[in-house]
């Protein structure tokens, strides 16, 4: 299979692809037909997403084919171009051309940073120069966030602005900001209703629903006092919101925000939590959990956990409960399918998180760079669970550890491992949990230390019996054509793809950097200097975005800086930098609100004297 969606070196995958072609396995597979559609009726518009679709049956109307691995790429559609099997071969051997074409293969990581940004990272292109794909200035600390792989949209709540924002997943634009109740903090994204949003308080005891295609907040409903917590049941039918304040429970219908029931619990519990096995809420207590049936007149019973912990965690089948108390690296667990406490783990160092993968709960340490992985198939009563300890880059996570709200441990989309933060090494570790026990790969991030990744799938999936589907965007408007491959049985075709737009979008005038120069004349390699710029538009007048970065690097080499710059006195620019040696160096600008991108033909030239 030539699509392995994980971001392994990309080598391993384009050797193994070219043996297949040298042995002819692009030869055209006369049983197979593949079809290709749209979702939408119109034809798609330039910078928004859509879906694409095909249809793999056995030929002359056979019977659909399932389980398959197709791969594609949209390229501009250009008379004289190569053939779909030359396509897809170039594409296996060098992937796509950066510039235009586009990948239906993998994904993306999607970062959140300690300077309040959010990148959006592709690993599969140029790790030396190009896998920061865009950068987006939040403002504010995030409070949470959601990712609507289905509509290629970000939810990320901002506290202290008492707002939440809206992202494009694709191209990191802001597509929307919502006022919204004070402090706003959990966040339910609804996969029965993927329009509706709901929201929690930390401060005023309200939870909100947001109507995600209008952009506005639909109901406003009143749990109790304080900060609330969300769970969902596991069909999704109904939302559990808890008030800290004064122990309120409100039970929703998710759907059309009708309330179902008001119960009263204690107050001052947190972490809410639905088990689907027990069919029970919980909730953490002063060294106890409280348990309850989501009922009206259901009694809340309590457990003792042998110790205090300070957060509650479940395990995606909803059997394991785990009480942590991270700060002294100690880990209780609970078997709710016999409601009995069956472990308490001790770690030597303390820990910020516990996540899971569909086989692993990774816990990552806070004073040292390593994590811990329990293997949550050996948690059988009466024995040692299987604990394996990995490293995790060369620097302790420290103080820049992300919340409880912000995972810093993306499991992939397929299973079988995980991307973790190293936030102190500016760095994204891919660890596979069938391989040796450290990470095999690793990205740098190029922004500031990352505190939370999530993983965008953006790649063929296998929706139904033979149907495969990818939620994709095409930047520019124009003729395309989609380049569709299936390594066994082996196929390749291309499909027209007509993108509209205007016709001013695909020849946008790009301002330029103008009066570009060193504050000190005489840099020398590892101290500071300063650069001074101004942008200017197509008339030579000087123009001032609140949004410019600027993208500086060495040609050749495997050094770059990327930052956001504000502007200084009469409109100039400064960017404090420290270049590594002496050189010749590429310098280029991008702003949303000019509608401005990294562009060869506007970066400047800037010589670094010796």
């Amino acid at each position: 299979m030539c699509y392995r969606k994980t971001p392994i070196k990309l080598w391993r995958r384009a050797i193994f692809c070219a043996l297949l072609l040298q042995a002819g396995v692009l030869a055209a597979e006369p049983g197979v037909e593949v079809e290709m559609w749209l979702q939408e009726k119109q034809p798609p518009q330039a910078g928004e997403a859509f879906s694409l679709s095909f249809y793999i049956s056995g030929a002359q109307g056979g019977a659909a084919l399932a389980d398959l691995h197709p791969g594609g790429w949209i390229r501009p559609r250009i008379a004289g171009r190569s053939s779909c099997e030359d396509a897809v071969k170039g594409y296996l051997a060098l992937g796509p051309n950066n510039g235009r074409d586009i990948s239906l293969n993998g994904y993306t990581f999607i970062t959140i940073n300690s300077d309040h940004t959010l990148a959006v990272i592709d690993p599969q292109l140029n790790l030396a120069t190009a896998n920061l794909h865009s950068l987006t200035r939040l403002g504010s600390k995030a409070g949470a966030w959601q990712l609507d792989a289905e509509a290629g949209r970000l939810y990320i709540t901002l506290p202290d602005q008492n707002s939440l924002v809206v992202v494009d997943a694709f191209t990191g634009a802001t597509v929307a900001a919502i006022k919204t109740a004070t402090s706003p903090s959990q966040l339910l994204l609804l996969a029965q209703h993927g329009d509706l949003l709901w929201l929690a308080s930390g401060v005023d005891g309200v939870i909100q629903a947001i109507d995600v295609p209008a952009a506005e907040i639909g109901i406003t409903l009143k749990v109790g006092e304080g900060a609330v917590q969300l769970a969902l049941d596991e069909p999704g039918n109904r939302l559990f919101a808890y008030a800290e304040g004064n122990g309120g429970l409100l039970i929703v219908d998710s759907g059309n925000a009708g309330v179902l029931a008001r119960l009263q619990l204690p107050a001052g519990l947190k972490d809410l939590r639905y088990s689907p096995l027990a069919e029970r809420l919980l909730l953490l207590g002063d060294g106890e959990v409280v348990s309850v049936a989501p009922r009206q007149g259901a009694a809340a019973e309590t457990r003792s956990l042998g110790g205090s912990a300070s957060r509650l965690y479940l395990s995606p089948n909803g059997r394991w409960l785990l009480a942590a108390q991270g700060e002294q690296g100690v880990l209780r667990l609970l078997d709710l399918s016999s409601g009995n406490p069956t472990h308490q783990l001790s770690f030597r160092h303390p820990f910020d998180q516990v996540v899971f993968s569909e086989h692993y709960a990774y816990l990552r340490h806070t004073d040292v760079a390593r994590a811990s992985l329990i293997h949550m198939a050996s948690l059988t009563p009466g024995t040692e669970p299987g604990v394996i300890d990995i490293p995790l880059g060369s620097k302790p996570p420290g103080s820049v550890a992300a919340s409880m709200n912000l995972p810093a441990v993306a499991p992939l989309p397929e299973g079988g491992g995980a991307i973790l933060v190293s936030p102190a090494d500016q760095t994204l570790l891919l660890f596979m949990e069938d391989g040796m026990r450290a990470p095999m790969n690793s990205f740098r991030t190029w922004t500031a230390p990352p505190l939370a990744v999530k993983i965008h799938d953006r790649s063929l999936q296998e929706r139904g019996p033979g149907v495969y589907q990818a939620l994709t965007m095409v930047p520019r408007p124009g003729a395309y054509e989609v380049v569709f491959h299936l390594p066994n049985p082996a196929l390749a075709r291309c499909f027209p793809l007509d993108i509209a737009g205007r016709e001013s979008d695909t020849a946008a005038p790009q301002p330029e950097l103008y009066e570009l120069k060193l504050i000190d004349a005489a840099p020398k390699a590892g101290e500071n200097t300063i650069l001074e710029f101004s942008v200017i538009d197509q008339q030579g007048k000087s123009t001032v975005p609140k949004d410019l970065q600027v993208l500086l690097f060495r040609p050749g080499g495997n050094w770059q800086h990327r930052a956001f710059v504000r502007p200084g006195q009469e409109g100039r620019f400064r960017l404090p930098v420290s270049f590594p040696v002496e050189g010749k160096y590429r310098i280029g600008v991008a702003s949303g609100e000019l509608g401005l991108q990294f562009q060869s033909r506007t970066m400047k030239t800037l010589e670094v004297p010796r």
